[in-house]
């Protein structure tokens, strides 16, 4: 089994956990200040994103570091 990358792991966390709240990408784009595009980007793991942004889709999703971080 492959061994995923961090970047891969946090784009699946936040896709995941998005859906589980039943957010729209606009909706959590809006909550975030990013373009539906840019979240777009980085739930398909092709963006690479700062701290600055972690911690405000963090906020926008209501969840803990922990969570956008587990395996």
């Amino acid at each position: 089994m492959k061994e995923l990358a961090l970047l891969e792991i946090i784009a699946i966390n936040i896709k995941k956990i998005r859906i589980t709240q039943n957010i729209s990408q606009e909706e959590l784009a809006f909550r975030c200040n990013v373009s539906k595009n840019y979240l777009s980007d980085i739930e398909r793991g092709t963006r690479n994103i700062t701290v600055h942004i972690i911690e405000k889709i963090i906020k926008g999703l209501n969840i803990s570091i922990n969570e956008l971080f587990a395996v």
